[in-house]
């Protein structure tokens, strides 16, 4: 007896939202053991969207089928097609067709993100944010990224395409205590129209004793909200202070690397004021 299975299928079928020209796709119909030969055909429960082109066959093949989206809206659609072969095991096999109708190509137009820095410290943590593309012809587009000034925002991956992430790192270097704003210009390649912008701010707070963290958190006012935020950034991220984030603060800092950024064990360099000549040296502006 013969075993019936049906795929691999292609890639999902994407339309663009007004267009009547049927898109074709197909799943194929495979046999393993003995009859390979057996006879198959093909149903589908779904609306006049869908048509079949090749119903039947015998042996390995495929069901191929057209798929019309005159009329329909934005959205993922979804048919059943199931194919029977007579005494084959696993029939009826059913395969499960979905497609998309996308809106045009387009782009976030504007975002922001945040990161937090210790004056003085050496860490240089790298951030990530998608492209913002969405709509048809989204898996073939290619995006590039630009800043606006030099300084402490660098670019680690200025080009790519729909999934992957624009990367950008943050050096405080040199940037005293304050909050610091850079702008990410994302341009796609052949769509001249299409701009978004990703609002940067890097907020550079005083040195953390692991002493005022953990006071702080048992209610003694220790902290400033930077130092809060930098403390949650640092941490889990979820937006608020707790126990995880300290524990994380304290674990970093119980290393003892210069330029840690924890109070006193970091070193000199921790003791820079806000205002330090170095604080311009990167060419970028304070947001008040």
């Amino acid at each position: 007896v013969a075993a019936l299975e049906l795929g691999p299928a292609g890639p999902r079928v994407k339309m663009l939202v007004g267009t009547t020209e049927p898109e074709a796709d197909s799943v194929s119909v495979l046999f393993s053991g003995p009859r390979r030969n057996t006879k198959w055909r093909a149903s589908h429960a779904g609306g006049d969207r869908l048509e079949l082109v090749r119903a039947s066959g015998a042996g390995e093949g495929a069901v191929t089928w057209t798929v019309d989206p005159t009329g329909l809206a934005v959205g993922l659609y979804v048919d059943t097609i199931t194919v029977e072969a007579d005494y084959a095991t696993g029939s009826p096999a059913e395969f499960v067709d979905t497609f998309a109708v996308q809106a045009p190509l387009e782009i976030e137009e504007e975002r922001e993100a945040r990161g937090f820095a210790v004056a003085g410290w050496s860490l240089v943590p790298s951030d990530s944010a998608f492209s913002g593309l969405s709509g048809f012809g989204e898996d073939s587009a290619r995006w590039s990224v630009e800043v606006s000034g030099p300084g402490w925002l660098v670019i680690e991956r200025a080009e790519g395409g729909y999934r992957e992430n624009i990367v950008w790192k943050r050096d405080a270097d040199g940037l005293g205590v304050g909050v610091y704003e850079d702008t990410i210009t994302i341009r796609v390649k052949d769509h001249p129209g299409l701009v978004g912008v990703i609002v940067d701010r890097l907020e550079v707070v005083d040195p953390i004793e692991v002493e005022d963290a953990a006071l702080h958190l048992l209610g003694d006012d220790r902290l400033g909200a930077g130092q809060i935020g930098l403390l949650d950034w640092f941490g889990n991220r979820d937006g608020t202070l707790n126990t995880g984030d300290v524990l994380r603060w304290v674990d970093h800092c119980a290393a003892g690397e210069p330029g840690s950024g924890c109070g006193s064990g970091s070193g000199s360099d921790a003791d820079r004021s806000p205002d330090d000549p170095a604080l311009g040296a990167k060419g970028m502006r304070r947001v008040p």
